[in-house]
């Protein structure tokens, strides 16, 4: 190998130990208003390490022909150092305030879905308490003749 192209395959591993402390950092995001626990928790774990190790072999296999060296390691994990340490006070932040923003968003979408999906289900609810005599009607008085007697209550 020469001086040129493995100081590229260095450099490669260095952006791709920063884009997988990234993709940590996007996992640490998610996780933030989420707060998985057991098999969720796992399960995001696996998908990071599964995401980790397909861009690890993919860069080796397609930088370095599928050699790999310590020295490729040692980028990768420089570039994760270079990451944690420069970038991730920055960026780690806002992400987070992006994810509780999206998180908000679609919990209250959610709500209100559930708000409208319910409504029929209230409706009924309220008619059954009415003729079980649990609460009174919400017309109190009125009558169809009262309404078209024009003083809208029975006489």
């Amino acid at each position: 190998m020469e001086f040129e192209s493995g100081f590229f395959v260095v450099a490669v591993m260095v952006a791709v130990g920063m884009v997988c402390s990234f993709l940590y950092d996007l996992l640490r995001a998610l996780q933030k208003p989420l707060h998985p626990r057991g098999t969720v928790a796992f399960l995001g774990d696996l998908l990071f390490w599964l995401l980790a190790a397909c861009l690890v072999s993919a860069a080796v296999l397609l930088v370095a022909g599928g050699e790999l060296r310590l020295i490729f390691v040692m980028g990768a994990v420089l570039g994760a150092f270079l990451y944690f340490a420069g970038l991730s006070p920055w960026l780690f932040p806002p992400m987070c305030a992006v994810v509780m923003g999206l998180h908000r968003a679609f919990v209250g979408a959610i709500e209100r879905v559930r708000y409208v999906l319910g409504l029929p289900v209230r409706g009924v609810e309220a008619a059954f308490k009415v003729m079980a005599g649990v609460v009174e009607p919400v017309t109190g008085r009125l009558s169809l003749a009262g309404l078209f007697s024009g003083t809208g209550k029975n006489e």
